[in-house]
């Protein structure tokens, strides 16, 4: 799925787990995902997922924020 769309979108390194691509990577609980935002507050977090790596930095641990900020800005590589 990510994979496609990477490719799709021209973005070198991502949408894959290989050695030298980017570690971007969300683990959920798929029995417990759940939608909270809607059009007043689209910013909420969704429920179930638990882990979110960025750039193989963990940003989500056991559903709380790290506090860390590793992503940047990515452009097509065309």
């Amino acid at each position: 799925m990510s994979t496609q769309a990477a490719n799709n979108h021209f973005l070198k390194g991502r949408g894959r787990i290989t050695p030298g691509s980017f570690a971007d990577v969300t683990i959920f609980d798929y029995d417990k995902l759940e939608v909270t935002g809607d059009a007043v507050e689209p910013r909420r977090y969704p429920k179930g997922i638990v882990h979110v790596l960025v750039n193989g930095v963990p940003v989500l641990s056991n559903g709380k924020h790290t506090g860390a900020t590793p992503g940047v800005a990515i452009r097509r590589a065309k």
